[in-house]
C-alpha cells in the first residue's frame, strides 16, 4: 500500500516528479538531487504519453502536459502498455 501522493509502482511522490518536469521546463537542466537516469526516464514516458494521448501536434509545455495528463486520470510518466494500466 502506497500513501496518498503517490503513483502506484513509483517510489517518487507525484510533486517530486511533477517538481522535477518543471525544473526541467524552466532551468534546462536536471535536478542534481536526483538520479539523472530516473529523470530522464520520467522525461522520455511524458513525451511519449502527450503523443499518445494529447496527440502529436501538442505544443505546449511537458509541464502543462502533466497536468492536463493528471486531469483525465491518466500517470503522466508511466510505462505502461495496456491503457487499463496507465490510469490512476
Amino acid at each position: 500500500m502506497k500513501p496518498v501522493g503517490y503513483f502506484p509502482r513509483f517510489r517518487s511522490s507525484i510533486r517530486e516528479i511533477k517538481d522535477t518536469i518543471a525544473h526541467r521546463c524552466q532551468q534546462g537542466r536536471w535536478r542534481p538531487d536526483l538520479p539523472r537516469a530516473r529523470q530522464r526516464q520520467w522525461w522520455r514516458r511524458l513525451g511519449r504519453m502527450i503523443t499518445l494521448v494529447l496527440g502529436i501536434s501538442f505544443n505546449g509545455l511537458f509541464s502543462q502536459a502533466f497536468t492536463l495528463l493528471m486531469e483525465q486520470n491518466i500517470i503522466p510518466v508511466t510505462g505502461a502498455e495496456l491503457a487499463e494500466n496507465r490510469t490512476m
